[in-house]
């Protein structure tokens, strides 16, 4: 026997383990042991599963970029340059970083000491990733250029670039 949506019977109190409760509170604590279930389930494989992933770029689109991994903080510097463009960085490692537009129009600022490589996208202006004097080996993400991510949201350290030398 089928039962529809709009059956009386689906009304009434229903017996079970000797509380009377609506076939709507039944479906209700159903659902809840169910993702209770699921996520128990789905539990060991968040922990085990790959590092979250993001897809960022500049302004125009002309550069495209997705960089994996656990942003757990981010700095702002108040050297010349990080100052007047807002940089909001986030240093990740080379093997978690993928440039997806390779034929993009990148272009290369440097100044001082010409260890840094302050790259931009040549259409827009955007600095959406670059090789910093303090950290080289690394990339340097503008998380301002992160899609889906708050930057209001993210812990934030400070660097006085000013003064390091």
């Amino acid at each position: 026997m089928t039962l529809l949506a709009d059956d009386p019977r689906l009304r009434g109190p229903v017996r079970m383990q000797g509380v009377a409760r609506t076939c709507a509170e039944n479906d209700l604590e159903g659902l809840r042991r169910g993702r209770e279930r699921l996520h128990h389930r789905l539990e060991p494989m968040r922990r085990s599963s790959e590092m979250p992933s993001y897809t960022g770029g500049c302004h125009c689109g002309a550069v495209r970029f997705e960089v994996k991994g656990e942003i757990e903080e981010v700095s702002v510097c108040n050297c010349s340059i990080c100052a007047k463009t807002g940089y909001l960085h986030w240093e990740v490692d080379p093997a978690t970083f993928r440039l997806l537009t390779p034929e993009a129009p990148i272009r290369d600022y440097q100044f001082g000491t010409m260890t840094s490589k302050n790259l931009f996208c040549e259409r827009c202006g955007i600095s959406a990733f670059r090789r910093s004097r303090s950290s080289p080996d690394q990339i340097d993400v503008n998380v301002r250029c992160l899609e889906g991510v708050d930057a209001e949201a993210l812990p934030v350290a400070h660097f006085d670039g000013r003064s390091w030398d």
